[in-house]
């Protein structure tokens, strides 16, 4: 039997074709496969990476349009507030004296005993430095006076009115706590504040501003002083307030009551 017909050798040749067939022909094209099935997954993943990128553009652009209008909201709210506030104020003032009707029965140069007969039901708080009164009203949530030594006597030199400021925290109907943000403490002093300066422009004309100290400051009747500042409203005298006591000058004619 020649050795090339022995079933060993025909098995090995036929083995050998195989795998070379395998790897001539078969080989090449599972790897053409796999290469497109490659590809179209990198085509799918570019795809969807492109869809992701576009809904998260969409996404963003969608929440800057809210964002907008709500700003757009909370401005309007915030400039009727003002408004409304204004409105509801401006009576209260007049050319004739600084301070707002209601609290002209204590003026500057009064002795500090009269802030008590004056403020009966009110909660006072005293330091030596300053005395003051909590009250209830639409801009100022309490008064301060500072008094100044004038002989045995105590005289007020100049007040302080503190404007409203938010509770942070508040209980609403069913009892959960509702926090205010630090954007909605300062649009409610922002509105007090331009309401304020709105009301004094009309009645007072245009103040002079400070901008290093950020105040508004008005001039009345060449006597009194308004420095409205963030925190509230200051009244006091252009003139130094003993010198003006040590002039004799009559204090009912000072301080006009209308």
């Amino acid at each position: 039997m020649n050795w090339k017909d022995h079933p060993i050798v025909v098995a090995a040749i036929a083995t050998g074709s195989s795998i070379a067939f395998c790897v001539t022909f078969i080989v090449p094209i599972y790897e053409k496969n796999n290469l497109n099935k490659i590809s179209e997954l990198e085509k799918a993943d570019t795809a969807l990476n492109e869809k992701l990128v576009k809904a998260t553009e969409e996404l963003l652009q969608e929440k800057n349009k809210n964002e907008d209008t709500r700003k757009k909201l909370s401005n309007e709210i915030k400039e009727k507030s003002t408004k409304i506030l204004e409105l509801q104020e401006e009576d209260r003032f007049n050319s004739e004296t600084p301070f707002p009707k209601g609290f002209r029965s204590v003026q500057l140069l009064d002795n500090v005993n009269n802030i008590e007969a004056a403020y009966k039901d009110n909660k006072i708080s005293k330091t030596k430095l300053w005395i003051s009164v909590d009250i209830d009203d639409n801009l100022f949530s309490s008064v301060t006076y500072y008094p100044i030594t004038f002989g045995d006597s105590k005289r007020i030199s100049h007040v302080l009115f503190h404007f409203k400021q938010l509770d942070s925290i508040n209980i609403d109907e069913n009892f959960n706590i509702v926090r205010k943000t630090d954007d909605d403490l300062k649009k409610y002093g922002d509105s007090l504040y331009d309401a304020t300066l709105k009301i004094l422009k009309e009645k007072y004309g245009e103040s002079k501003y400070d901008p290093e100290e950020q105040e508004h400051r008005f001039y009345i009747n060449k006597f009194w002083q308004i420095t409205l500042t963030a925190r509230g409203m200051v009244i006091s005298t252009i003139y130094e307030p003993k010198s003006i006591l040590n002039q004799n000058i009559d204090n009912k004619k000072i301080n006009t009551k209308p």
